[in-house]
């Protein structure tokens, strides 16, 4: 009993030690990758900028809480240049040139192109899933096609992809429905019957699946 006990505790202590473990982020201009603390520092630092005390900074001077840029809530080129528009309007109205902008005028997303189109956009979280996925990181590519898709429901292309990423998290349900979904809007869709077809294999529903098969050979042949 007492061995068991100390199996308990170091399993435990191991588990503590793999989730303080940091991540590994990727920069412009970075020879190796650089030790992040959490998911959302290693995107900022994938996107060319800087995480730093919560921020992410930007090479051309602008900055985002990282977590907001991360979630595609940071405010756009758009909104800073709304903001201090609206403080200059202010300050000419009532001649009262105390008054600020609600924000920092450097506060918001990068402008450059280092700054994919459409931030925020279904588009845009479908192509940082794609990114993400073909790198591996099948995790973060689940959140950005989960994104995609909440944004866009039409999107086949971010399911599909949110399927074979859930397959390979070994999230089978998840996976299938997915899957389904493509099928609902085009049944035709040869991949995504193969990719149910592998998913009812893993879930032990072998007869269900071998018709998930037949039916997309039959597609394919076309």
């Amino acid at each position: 009993m007492r061995w068991n006990n100390w199996l308990l505790m170091l399993l435990i202590v191991s588990l503590a030690l793999t989730l303080m473990e940091p991540v590994l982020g990727q920069g412009l201009g970075m020879i190796g990758p650089g030790r992040v603390t959490n998911s959302a520092e290693a995107y900022c630092m994938n996107r060319g900028g800087i995480p730093q005390s919560g921020k992410c900074y930007f090479p051309d001077g602008g900055y985002c809480d990282v977590w907001s840029y991360y979630n595609g809530t940071c405010p756009s080129l758009a909104s800073r240049e709304q903001d201090m528009w609206e403080a200059e309007t202010y300050a000419f109205l009532n001649g009262d040139t105390g008054y600020t902008a609600s924000r920092p005028s450097n506060y918001g997303v990068p402008v450059g192109s280092y700054l994919a189109p459409g931030y925020g956009t279904a588009s845009y979280w479908m192509n940082e899933g794609s990114r993400l996925y073909m790198a591996g990181s099948y995790e973060q590519a689940a959140t950005m096609y989960t994104r995609a898709v909440n944004l866009d429901p039409s999107l086949r292309v971010a399911w599909l992809n949110l399927g074979n990423a859930f397959y390979f998290l070994g999230r089978y349900q998840e996976s299938l429905n997915a899957f389904e979904t493509v099928l609902y809007m085009e049944p035709q869709n040869a991949a995504a019957w193969q990719g149910k077809g592998l998913d009812l294999v893993a879930l032990s529903r072998t007869i269900e699946a071998n018709d998930a098969f037949a039916r997309a050979r039959a597609l394919q042949g076309q």
